[in-house]
């Protein structure tokens, strides 16, 4: 046998993989993505409501804080992060603020928390996430009922 026609077999033998076998993979791994996939999804979601919560317990920690401090609640959110120009109050203000950051915080889904002073009503304040749709309102009440 001549090296050309045993070079020429080699190279057939070698030449790859078939379509029947290139489908049955594809095949597998779509397989694979149909039973992962939707678990995935479900503990990423899982993961942004715990981050929600976390994220609302720390807010309401730097409100009592304040309220502890200041002996009032924030009128707004900005003063959570913004030092007073009374001397008095200014006395009084934790150095660094109540929250970590310099910003107000958003929750997982893009949307910022949402805080507002309540005059009267059996909760002194409202501090809520708009959750994923950002129409919602997952307040901070609602969670400590829960536990």
């Amino acid at each position: 046998m001549t090296y050309a026609k045993t070079h020429k077999k080699r190279r057939n033998v070698e030449s790859g993989f078939t379509l029947i076998e290139l489908l049955i993979g594809i095949a597998i791994i779509g397989l694979i993505l149909a039973v992962a996939g939707p678990r995935a999804y479900n503990m990423w979601q899982q993961a942004k409501k715990n981050r929600m919560e976390r994220d609302l317990k720390a807010i309401k920690g730097g409100i009592d804080l304040f309220n502890m401090q200041m002996g009032r609640k924030p009128e707004t959110k900005t003063e959570l992060f913004k030092k007073p120009r009374d001397p008095k109050a200014a006395y009084k203000w934790m150095e660094g603020g109540y929250l970590k950051g310099k910003k107000w915080p958003r929750d997982p889904w893009g949307n910022p928390y949402v805080y507002k002073k309540e005059r009267d009503g059996e909760n002194p304040f409202t501090l809520y996430s708009k959750g994923p749709t950002g129409k919602g309102r997952i307040s901070i009440w609602m969670l400590e009922e829960i536990e």
